[in-house]
């Protein structure tokens, strides 16, 4: 029988640590690497992880389980910050651009927000079955109009009584967050 232990497994930025139990006791193959169990049937290793998605196949005795463990990469300015994991995973789905600084005391525009979200979108992440709404101060030729339609569609913004989407208005940190929680269904 083979069972891994959950508690066991400690993700860094570059690599993961493994750890479980195999009984009768045997070899676990993680993967190209060999792990020997003690007596006991516990074994434990660190297995190098790359950038981004990492596909783990483990086996033992005739039991395969094929894992996906995801490494993220962290904003150089944000060590410490307690926003720093919730960004690190928002930037892993492409919620949040790809770059290596966070610039949390920046503000950002709700149409830049509403095209971060939209793009998360293409991991199911903003999604909505309402009506279509026209937005008067987007026209439909500008870059950001479609990403503007779907988080406005979603419910994750909304527009104000004249149907203005003011898509040059800047957002604190506390609004863009919010912004994500709620685009992401992350409440």
């Amino acid at each position: 029988m083979y069972s891994p232990v959950s508690e066991g497994v400690l993700v860094d930025q570059s690599q993961v640590k493994v750890s479980g139990v195999v009984r009768p006791p045997a070899d676990v193959k993680i993967n190209d690497t060999i792990f020997k169990a003690a007596k006991d049937g516990k074994y434990s290793g660190i297995i190098q992880l790359g950038k981004g998605w990492n596909d783990l196949v483990v086996n033992a005795w005739d039991k395969t389980v094929n894992l996906k463990i995801l490494s993220l990469t962290s904003y150089q300015d944000l060590q410490n910050h307690w926003l720093a994991p919730l960004a690190a995973r928002l930037k892993a789905i492409h919620v949040l651009p790809e770059e290596s600084l966070f610039n949390p005391q920046a503000t950002v525009t709700r149409k830049t927000m509403a095209v971060w979200l939209a793009m998360s979108s293409n991991e199911g992440s903003v999604t909505g079955n309402g009506a279509l709404r026209e937005i008067s101060d987007v026209p439909s030729s500008d870059p950001g109009f479609e990403s503007i339609q779907k988080v406005v569609n979603a419910g994750v913004f909304s527009l104000d009584s004249e149907g203005h989407f003011n898509p040059d208005k800047k957002m604190n940190r506390i609004e863009a967050l919010a912004a994500v929680v709620k685009g992401c269904n992350f409440s």
